[in-house]
């Protein structure tokens, strides 16, 4: 057999597993539970039936509103293809939508688009429709606005359109439809049809159940005097948490050849699933350079990154779990693993818990995480897991 090295960009961590000591109080159990409106569409990646994919897939459910003039703070499909005749083909150019899955069906009250702005333009976008459904193929589909035009004006520019939806509206799934828009130059005379169906950010408001501060732990339960004071457990603290990247180096998704997102898959490394990490779709990654080719495909060059979480509030940090990607036939050596914790956003206070290392797998322990048990629980609010991409071995 011959045994071939080749070293990969990606950094991709399976899943990330923080444990601390933590509260449990008693919960008392409400009839009817107190409920709030919120928005429900933050962090998720859409689908579409464009045939170029979606370009920039979180930036319409990041939060930021601002921007809305640069594509790069857009998330972006396109109807057709521009020709540059007098309509630029839009004539032969298809309704597109984008599709989210909310994760459950919810009572929904209010989708808020908020669309691409031009700094000397207003735009009609053409072709807007909004439809809600429980199901995934849309057989239930219910239409919350029905396909028109929407006209840009200099007064409502940058602002939400605001469609309020019928009072008991339920639905997991969200579809908005487009198909381009026109562009008229408000400093000249210019007018011209583009393909970009584009949204700077999306909310879906729904009515959901209020969301209990955590209470606080007691830092003094009395040992003397069981059941005084409350009692710690562990827990896992990073379940659904979204991580920041310094990582510059954008990763190719949904088809076209223009790179995107500078991480993939954002949710996969807190969402509890630890199955299938031969499979990129199930992985948080980010790529520390660009691959070269040649002997050692660029690594020379890359750059040393990493994933940041935020607990939220600073915690006891006793163990923290890397489940990393794995490969069907070799093994791999993360290279320049280092994890450090802070109790500020900053890191000026960092202690690293893992000192900047390889780690090598190996046949025996493909697929298990790599526990770092501290001596003693560390106090940090930030979580940094740095790496250099994989060496990996294949076997032929």
């Amino acid at each position: 057999m011959i045994k071939k090295k080749r070293i990969t960009k990606s950094l991709s961590l399976f899943m990330a597993m923080a444990l601390c000591v933590g509260n449990i109080a008693p919960v008392e159990i409400k009839a009817e539970p107190a409920t709030e409106e919120r928005n429900v569409m933050a962090g998720l990646e859409p689908t579409t039936n464009a045939d170029e994919g979606v370009l920039n897939p979180l930036a319409a459910t990041d939060g930021n509103k601002s921007g809305s003039n640069l594509d790069s703070n857009n998330t972006k499909i396109v109807a057709g293809e521009e020709t540059g005749t007098e309509d630029n083909g839009y004539a032969q150019w298809q309704p597109v939508y984008l599709e989210y899955d909310l994760g459950e069906n919810y009572n929904l009250q209010e989708i808020s688009l908020y669309r691409n702005t031009y700094d000397n333009a207003v735009s009609t976008f053409k072709d807007v429709k909004v439809e809600i459904a429980t199901d995934e193929e849309f057989t239930d589909s219910s239409v919350v606005y029905e396909t028109a035009d929407v006209e840009e004006t200099t007064e409502n520019k940058g602002q939400a359109q605001i469609i309020d939806l019928p009072e008991g509206t339920e639905g997991r799934y969200l579809r908005v439809w487009g198909k381009g828009h026109y562009i008229q130059n408000t400093n000249s005379d210019w007018k011209g049809y583009s393909n970009g169906v584009l949204f700077n950010e999306i909310e879906a408001i729904a009515t959901v159940p209020v969301t209990e501060p955590e209470p606080e732990p007691n830092p003094d339960p009395d040992p003397e005097n069981p059941g005084t004071g409350e009692e710690l457990v562990d827990a896992n603290i990073m379940l659904g948490l979204q991580p920041t990247t310094n990582s510059t180096h954008k990763i190719v998704v949904g088809g076209p050849t223009v790179p995107q997102v500078l991480i993939q898959n954002p949710s996969s490394a807190t969402d509890g699933i630890k199955a299938g990490s031969n499979d990129d779709s199930n992985n948080t990654k980010i790529i520390a350079g660009m691959e070269s080719g040649g002997e050692d495909n660029g690594y020379a060059g890359w750059d040393h990154v990493y994933l940041q979480y935020d607990f939220g509030k600073v915690r006891d940090v006793k163990q923290i779990d890397l489940y990393r990607n794995t490969y069907d036939t070799a093994v791999s050596d993360f290279k320049n693993v280092k994890v450090e914790l802070s109790d500020t956003e900053d890191f000026a206070n960092s202690t690293v818990v893992f000192a900047e290392s390889d780690y090598k797998e190996t046949t025996d322990n493909k697929g298990q995480a790599q526990s770092i048990v501290l001596d003693a629980p560390v106090k940090a609010q930030y979580i940094r897991i740095w790496g250099k991409g994989t060496l990996y071995s294949e076997y032929k």
